[in-house]
Order: structure tokens, then C-alpha cells, then sequence
């Protein structure tokens, strides 16, 4: 009797409160581990594998080309060697249909896609784009000896568009806000080009790749940068691979701040 009442005693007896607290104490701190997200690893995916896929649409000169046998140039293509070269690793390329580029992108079939892309806001849940690289955008062509440096030099001039064109849209829209600019239209940009060399108008207007072209072919012309119209090209990637992203964009900004996107640009255009 004696035996079954000390037995029965024992139970009631409180229990050591230290491996409970012990146990709840490692609980809490494993809480954040169980509900924190998969870790971002693309940065080291793309560097584990030695090669950074790029999607492009081989048939945009100067920015992208192909003589079909595997071999690509222009401008995005030797940014995306940059861009490898920075990571440590080498670039691929995926020549895709453009409609189909950002397909290829979130299906996981290239890393980043560099083909003359512009910012769409609505695709920011599933993409992240870079800083700008280049500003293809409508700038002014005047003659080298003339001392117009901004479009607010044009007050009271004339500008030679082609007629119906992006440009002839945007420099009409200039003239709302520079007094006394008039716009001058041709059929064509070389006719345009023609009245500026010979004086009847003060400047052209055509966009900045066309204008790099036309300004090294001819003689006594400069361009007024930057573009008075901005049109940025970016890079495109997928939104959840932030950390690979987070360094194309580092490396795109080093890029232009060290001149190399300019030089490239030089090369290209």
C-alpha cells in the first residue's frame, strides 16, 4: 500500500521545466529557416556551368546577326560577351523568333535575353530588366562648325524630318517646347540629310543608330547627344533569379562608366 501511494506521488510531481524550454528555445530559432524561400543559387548556376545562355533574335543589324553557321555579331552580341567575360564564365546563344524571346526566357531555356529590348512595366512580376545600355532614341544631326550644342539652340530654326516618320513625330513634339522651331518634311532621311549639307535647314532628325551611320559617312556632321527622345535598350532576365540579375546590372553599370558600352557602341554603329 505504502509503495503504490509513493508511486502515485511521483507522477504527480512536476517534471523539469529545462528540456521543454530547451526544445521550444530550438524550435523558434528554426522557424525562419523552415519558412524562408528556396536560396537564390542562379548567379552560381550559370557560373557553375561555365556559359551564360543568351536569347537574341539573330535578324536585328547592327545589334544582332548570324552568317547561320553558329557564328553571331553586332552590338548585343559583344555586350553579352562583356557580360560573361565579367562573370567569369563564356556566352551561348539562342537565335529565337522575337515574338517567342521572353517564352524562351521564363521556360528556362536561356539565362538573360539581349536583343534590342525595351522596359514593359507589365512584365516586372516575371522579369527583371537592367539598367539601360544604349539609348536608341531620335537625336539631332547639325554641321560640325555650327555652335548649336542643345536642341534649345534650335529656337527660331529649321529641322529637316523624314516625313511620317518616328522622328517627324518626336521633333514636332520638340517644337512645343523650343519657340520658333520650325519642321521641315522630306521623303526621304538622305534628302533630309542633302538640305542640312547644303543649308537650307540648320539640323536633321533620325534616330541615333541611323545617325551614327549617316554621320560617319559624310563628312562636316556631328550628333547632339544625348537622344532628345529617349527609347533605352535593356537587358531582360527572370524576376526570381535577382541574384544573377542583381550582377549583369552591377556589371552593365561598370560598363558604361569605364567607357566600354561607347566603345562598343563605336564598333558597332
Amino acid at each position: 500500500m505504502m509503495h503504490n501511494l509513493e508511486d502515485a506521488l511521483h507522477r504527480l510531481r512536476p517534471r523539469p521545466l529545462v528540456p521543454w524550454l530547451l526544445l521550444l528555445t530550438l524550435s523558434l530559432l528554426l522557424v525562419p529557416f523552415l519558412l524562408r524561400p528556396g536560396r537564390d543559387l542562379s548567379l552560381r548556376r550559370v557560373q557553375d556551368a561555365g556559359v551564360l545562355v543568351v536569347g537574341l533574335d539573330a535578324s536585328y543589324p547592327p545589334f544582332e546577326t548570324t552568317d547561320g553557321r553558329g557564328n553571331f555579331g553586332g552590338f548585343d552580341v559583344d555586350l553579352a560577351h562583356e557580360i560573361a567575360s565579367h562573370l567569369g564564365i563564356r556566352a551561348a546563344f539562342a537565335n529565337i523568333a522575337f515574338d517567342s524571346l521572353y517564352d524562351t526566357l521564363l521556360t528556362g531555356k536561356a539565362d538573360v535575353v539581349i536583343s534590342g529590348l525595351r522596359y514593359e512595366a507589365e512584365r516586372t512580376r516575371d522579369v527583371f530588366y537592367t539598367v539601360p545600355y544604349f539609348d536608341a532614341g531620335q537625336v539631332l544631326i547639325v554641321r560640325a562648325e555650327d555652335p548649336v550644342q542643345t536642341a534649345n539652340d534650335l529656337a527660331g530654326k529649321q529641322v529637316a524630318v523624314e516625313t511620317a516618320s518616328e522622328g517627324d513625330v518626336e521633333a514636332r513634339r520638340l517644337a512645343t517646347k523650343v519657340k520658333g522651331l520650325t519642321i521641315v518634311g522630306y521623303p526621304t532621311i538622305e534628302e533630309a540629310m542633302s538640305a542640312l549639307h547644303g543649308g537650307a535647314v540648320d539640323a536633321a532628325v533620325t534616330d541615333h543608330v541611323s545617325a551614327r551611320a549617316l554621320v560617319k559617312d559624310q563628312a562636316g556632321l556631328r550628333l547632339l547627344l544625348p537622344p532628345f527622345a529617349a527609347d533605352p535598350l535593356v537587358v531582360a532576365g527572370r524576376a526570381k533569379d535577382g541574384a544573377l540579375m542583381r550582377e549583369v546590372n552591377r556589371i552593365i553599370k561598370a560598363l558604361r562608366d569605364d567607357g566600354t558600352l561607347a566603345r562598343l557602341a563605336e564598333r558597332s554603329f
